[in-house]
């Protein structure tokens, strides 16, 4: 079992060889993996970043390996720059009573060592980005249309807490600008109008932010320094991507933090009302920097230790940081991670069976996203305890904000925290346990889901029927409309008076009837419209 795209599992063949090198990225978030045969379980991890984990098929047998990369290969040589002296690795075994070993057995071992809990700002809470603006858009969403969009998500979800990440809010759009963020984007009104949006969100219980980057810089932009951005083997300035147009350069994080890095989030948290949380892209999806400067060399440890002191220069302010990629080293310091990567383009060998091996090891320690509102996707990012991840635009309909509310947050909410305990695969079926009576089940074939949580069904084909989060009322939701049959909350009469009312971008909407019978609720929907469902009197007499 190997952690690319989440956790493939290998079983190996006599008439495959193959090898597959990876090192710590997003896409492989955990520098480990699982080998096991009928006897025994055996688990390998390193806990550093400049390392390379090696697997290997060949003769019938799978193996799992290190590369110590103990200083790197440059041209010309970079004596200074020593990359581990440490080169330790981490050999664990299992051998359960009563069963043969899988590949759980070994992922239990790699589970954080202290207590660790995803934060309770996030708790309940719809998290999304709103696309303002970049270089190539002709219609931006403005501060105001931000604003607007808040107070819809608001109405569609009966005033669940919010945070919303403005994106393209600086300078002239989405990765303009950097290292310089004391620009505002004037094109969506100028600052004026952000502090304005950001004050009046508060009405609508959501925290309004920024999108941020602490990795890239431009040429020529305020707060451009030579000195600060890395170089490369060959004694240049390291380039990254070519973002909205230009090229941009590589920060050496661990450099930066020691002061201008410091001064920079002083400087923003001085200038802009950010409250709680501020996300900055791309930080944690490359955990892995190195300079390669004989002035000031850093290796990939030093770097990401950079990056985690940034971090930690938030938090001192009460802020907390989320990021753009899922990745190790940063579970118990970023707060939520935008997207665990799922799907895989290259598979690494012949006849992979993708498993939830990350999920495995660290739900109910940390949080993720990456779930889209398609047929396909929505089951299996509940399966990988996945949230979604997306950008909203002033443009989106009801139809698009409802849809990734109620049938991936709403049912997630449930999910949120709760440890793995168990997960199998078996013909057209998939399940992950939580527990005896929390699980998500999913039937390839007949395209069929199922959220059960705490014995009650929840989630179910595309329909929902979940708490509201205040304990006053729940809300129901069915993508295609129709008759929606959940069973009743516990704490109703079944004489109780039930009312349930249309929730509108725009507000309150119509009343529709609702049955109470044998312990059901029966709710004649329209499609894609959510319901708030509440009793009088609420309690069982």
């Amino acid at each position: 079992a190997i952690p690319l795209a989440a956790g493939q599992l290998i079983t190996p063949a006599k008439d495959v060889a193959a090898r597959f090198d990876y090192t710590l990225s997003w896409t492989n978030p955990v520098l480990a993996g699982v080998v096991h045969d009928r006897h025994l379980a055996c688990v390998l991890d390193d806990s550093g970043v400049d390392d390379h984990m090696i697997a290997t098929l060949r003769d019938g047998w799978a193996t799992l390996g290190l590369s110590f990369e103990h200083r790197a290969a440059t041209q010309p040589p970079v004596p200074p720059l020593l990359l581990s002296d440490r080169c330790v690795a981490r050999l664990q075994f299992v051998r359960p009573m009563g069963k043969d070993p899988d590949w759980m057995d070994g992922a239990r071992l790699l589970r954080p060592a202290t207590p660790l809990h995803p934060p309770d700002i996030y708790k309940q809470t719809v998290i999304y980005k709103i696309f303002c603006d970049s270089v190539d858009t002709a219609n931006p969403t403005t501060f105001a249309d931000a604003l607007g969009l808040v107070r819809r998500i608001s109405n569609l979800t009966d005033g669940a807490p919010q945070v919303a990440y403005l994106v393209g809010w600086q300078h002239t759009g989405h990765d303009t600008g950097y290292p310089d963020v004391f620009s505002v984007n004037e094109r969506l009104g100028g600052l004026d109008a952000l502090l304005k949006a950001m004050r009046d969100a508060e009405r609508c219980n959501c925290v309004l932010s920024f999108h941020d980057n602490y990795d890239d810089a431009y040429e020529g932009n305020p707060g451009w320094n030579n000195d600060l951005v890395a170089r490369d083997a060959t004694g240049g300035l390291m380039k990254g991507g070519v973002w909205a147009g230009r090229q941009s350069y590589v920060i050496n994080p661990y450099k930066y933090a020691q002061g201008a890095g410091k001064e920079r989030v002083r400087r923003t948290l001085d200038m802009y009302p950010i409250r709680q949380t501020y996300h900055i892209d791309v930080l944690s999806a490359v955990p892995r920097r190195c300079d390669f400067n004989p002035q000031s060399p850093a290796s990939g440890a030093q770097c990401l230790d950079g990056k985690i002191a940034l971090v930690r220069e938030f938090n001192k302010r009460g802020i907390d940081v989320t990021s753009e990629g899922f990745c190790a080293p940063f579970v118990g310091v970023i707060g939520h991670a935008w997207n665990l990567v799922r799907r895989c383009d290259a598979p690494a060998f012949p006849g992979e069976q993708p498993i939830p091996l990350v999920p495995f090891i660290y739900s109910g320690h940390a949080t993720w996203g990456g779930g889209q509102p398609t047929p396909n996707d929505i089951p299996n990012a509940l399966l990988y305890n996945a949230t979604f991840s997306t950008d909203f635009r002033r443009t989106d309909p009801q139809t698009h904000l409802a849809t990734f509310y109620y049938l991936l947050a709403a049912p997630w909410f449930l999910l949120r925290g709760r440890t793995m305990t168990c997960y199998c695969a078996e013909g057209n079926m998939r399940r992950a346990e939580y527990g005896p009576d929390t699980r998500v089940e999913v039937d390839d074939a007949g395209g069929h889901y199922r959220v059960v949580v705490d014995g009650r069904l929840i989630s179910q084909d595309f329909t929902s029927f979940t708490p509201n989060g205040r304990g006053d009322a729940w809300l129901a939701y069915s993508r295609d409309g129709g008759m929606l049959d959940y069973p009743v909350p516990d704490a109703w009469s079944a004489t109780a008076t039930v009312k349930a009312v249309a929730l509108t971008q725009d507000g309150t909407g119509a009343e529709i009837p609702a049955q109470l019978k044998d312990g059901r609720i029966r709710l004649d929907t329209a499609p894609a419209t959510p319901y708030r469902v509440s009793c009088s009197p609420p309690h069982t007499q």
